[in-house]
């Protein structure tokens, strides 16, 4: 039979293990969270190949983890790149498996970053309706959930929908909602990402001068920001920069340059969103 001091020993013994897997675990989970920071910040400066081998690194550290957390923000990363690349099939792929995710987790905001991604896929190969119907989707799970920042997403991003629409009212209101979630939720800051969708229903309203100084405002804001867009977003804001250049004048084009100096996005709003709806 064990003496007391073997009982005490593999007490001991047994702590000083889970004391040493428990260092090794946070060791695992801070060094995935700095591999999805990296994969994130190469996403936005467009290196997508050191941005999937970290958020593939990330993935297997989660799995290896069954750290719920890493997983899901590892798949929403790889999705990120499938849109990136238009590959369909993997999107496909990563999003029932942030699907499963929410399933078994029971954390319903993989499920909703499953549907945005795929909404933002079909807006992407001009499947409106079933975009619009994915972004309600994910918008309203969005709500029920309290996941403010997808509230706010899925506005800027029906906005696009209405716009291709014709209704310009409806994507005014769109547009303000997005300002407006996002400047409630960072502290009176409307969120610059909405710029591009400005620009796109000034555009779509024939107010090219207006689009031009959006569009150059937007520029110089992304720039200093650091921010690049997704992909969905990219092709409306390359759309309008292509329209001004193409119908403006060299006088008009100038007199959008010199408005668009010192603007900032509450001044942006407030000049040309009310002008917009």
């Amino acid at each position: 039979m064990p003496t007391p001091m073997t009982w005490f020993a593999c007490l001991l013994i047994s702590l000083l293990l889970a004391a040493g897997t428990a260092e090794s675990q946070e060791q695992s989970t801070s060094e995935a969270d700095q591999l999805l920071d990296s994969a994130y910040e190469n996403f936005r400066s467009g290196n997508t190949t050191e941005s999937r081998s970290a958020a593939d690194k990330a993935l297997a550290l989660g799995l290896e983890q069954e750290n719920t957390g890493i997983v899901g923000r590892a798949l929403t990363a790889l999705c990120r790149l499938a849109l990136r690349d238009n590959d369909a099939a993997r999107l496909d792929e990563l999003t029932g498996r942030l699907a499963e995710l929410a399933e078994d987790s029971g954390d319903q905001r993989w499920r909703v970053y499953g549907i945005h991604m795929q909404a933002e896929m079909a807006r992407m190969n001009k499947r409106l309706d079933a975009a619009d119907d994915l972004y309600v989707e994910s918008l309203e799970l969005s709500q029920e959930i309290g996941l403010t920042g997808m509230v706010a997403a899925e506005n800027f991003n029906r906005s696009f929908i209405a716009v291709a629409r014709g209704d310009f009212d409806a994507a005014s209101a769109q547009v303000g909602n997005y300002f407006r979630i996002s400047a409630d939720s960072s502290d009176g800051e409307p969120g610059a990402y909405g710029l591009i969708a400005l620009a796109n229903l000034l555009a779509a309203r024939d107010d090219l001068v207006g689009a031009a100084v959006v569009n150059y405002s937007t520029e110089r804001i992304f720039s200093e920001l650091n921010i690049i867009p997704d992909p969905a977003d990219a092709a409306p804001l390359k759309a309008v920069a292509d329209r001004v250049l193409r119908e403006l004048s060299e006088a008009e084009l100038s007199e959008a340059r010199a408005l668009s100096e010192g603007q900032s996005v509450r001044s942006l709003i407030a000049r040309y969103l009310a002008d917009a709806g």
